[in-house]
């Protein structure tokens, strides 16, 4: 077994990925984070049953954290806001009409929210009107995210407690 320190690395790393993953393109495919957590709940198992039936017990050493990781997790979950409202923006259909020899006739790409919208009234929902009302609910987003962030602490008031205690025990 390598240190400690490359290993948990290695961990984080694919954490990591599969956070992006996630996160960036949860527009695109919404039940990614139903896969996630059916993989992550069949890791774990393999994981506890690994260190518990084929390993050696492991010096227990106290950690900090998880360093450097949090922020970038942090910058990660500011960006894919406006990264999804791009995707949804951007997203539409592309509608290609083939001739009967197997040529390409016509492409055509038309936006969903556009299409969708303007059969209700097509001189409001133009398309800066729909991108001017995604960036409003990226804003909104944003915002609900950081005053949630905010709002809840890190550490909870017990751990906190613990930790300052453990140099006195």
């Amino acid at each position: 077994m390598g240190k400690p320190e490359d290993h948990l690395i290695f961990e984080y790393t694919e954490g990591m990925i599969q956070f992006g993953m996630l996160i960036f393109f949860a527009s695109s495919f919404v039940l990614a984070p139903l896969f996630a957590i059916i993989t992550n709940l069949i890791e774990i198992s393999i994981k506890m049953q690994k260190m518990t039936k084929y390993s050696r017990r492991r010096v227990a050493q106290g950690a900090s954290g998880i360093g450097y990781w949090v922020w970038v997790m942090e910058v990660w979950a500011i960006i894919c806001v406006p990264i999804n409202m791009a995707i949804i923006f951007f997203t539409g259909q592309v509608d290609i009409i083939r001739k009967e020899d197997g040529t390409v006739d016509h492409e055509e790409y038309t936006n969903y929210f556009q299409e969708k919208l303007s059969a209700v009234n097509p001189k409001y929902w133009t398309p800066l009107a729909i991108f001017l009302i995604l960036i409003v609910i990226e804003h909104g987003l944003l915002a609900i995210k950081i005053i949630v962030a905010s709002s809840i602490p890190d550490v909870s008031t017990a751990v906190a407690e613990k930790e300052r205690k453990r140099p006195i025990i």
